[in-house]
């Protein structure tokens, strides 16, 4: 239990410094950081955001690791709460509003990268699990001939 929360706090971090860096990219698009409202407050809570959201990603990727889910829910479990989050929090700091085009093209974005990222993850424990099986039944081969 305490490697699981060892394990959850420090992709958490890695996800809060991966979300300021996202958080930075989107702050420095064309249009996004010359509006009239700008304010210290402002852009430290438009970071703090990024990092609170890229915390939570990442830290929630434990639900992959529960051995008696299936991918699908665990995959489920993991991007509904996401998709929510991130279009809630997206709305409320109007990084973009319901219906425009950067809507569009930030859902498509995100779902793109969410894609990307989960067929990455999918096919190195595909792989890994690959190599496992080789090695077990090589174990088993030479274990009955003995």
């Amino acid at each position: 239990m305490k490697s699981n929360l060892k394990k959850i706090i420090i992709r958490s971090l890695i996800g809060f410094a991966l979300g300021l860096a996202v958080g930075a990219f989107f702050w420095f698009l064309p249009g996004n950081s010359d509006t009239d409202e700008i304010s210290v407050r402002f852009v430290v809570r438009h970071f703090l955001v990024s990092g609170l959201f890229g915390a939570y990603a990442m830290g929630s990727t434990f639900f992959y690791e529960v051995e008696h889910w299936s991918i699908t829910r665990a995959t489920l479990t993991h991007f509904i709460p996401l998709f929510v989050l991130y279009f809630t929090v997206g709305l409320l700091q109007r990084w973009f509003t319901l219906g425009s085009l950067m809507f569009w093209i930030m859902l498509a974005m995100w779902l793109a990268m969410y894609a990307v990222i989960w067929l990455i993850c999918y096919t190195s424990y595909r792989r890994e699990i690959r190599k496992i099986n080789r090695q077990l039944e090589s174990w088993k081969a030479g274990s009955k001939d003995k």
